[in-house]
């Protein structure tokens, strides 16, 4: 079964290319820069999330996403990571640099 991966925020198409070499082992869903409420109508059945600063994954994002393990931010400035609220979930917060998954 594909590991369903939701990319909430616009990124660059080279950055879906990279996602599309995992084959069907990743089931990505990456319909552009969503709305709150479309974002979190969508997280129950996420399991990876891969972010850019767009979205904001809070208290109220990580309630609705039971079956989430994973959260890659994309950036293209070194931050420091927003982990408030994580800390008692099962999964990995994950930070990735690189002018492939920026539009910027």
């Amino acid at each position: 079964m594909p590991y369903k991966v939701l990319i909430p925020d616009a990124v660059n198409a080279r950055a879906l290319d990279v996602l599309k070499q995992a084959g069907d082992a990743l089931d990505v869903t990456a319909p552009g820069q969503m709305s709150r409420e479309d974002l979190l109508a969508a997280l129950p059945e996420t399991e990876a999330l891969v972010i850019r600063s767009a979205s904001k994954i809070d208290a109220e994002a990580l309630a609705a996403a039971p079956n989430l393990r994973l959260i890659a931010r994309l950036f293209q400035h070194i931050k420091r990571p927003c982990i408030h609220g994580i800390r008692n979930k099962d999964f990995v917060g994950h930070h990735c640099s690189s002018s492939v998954m920026s539009d910027e």
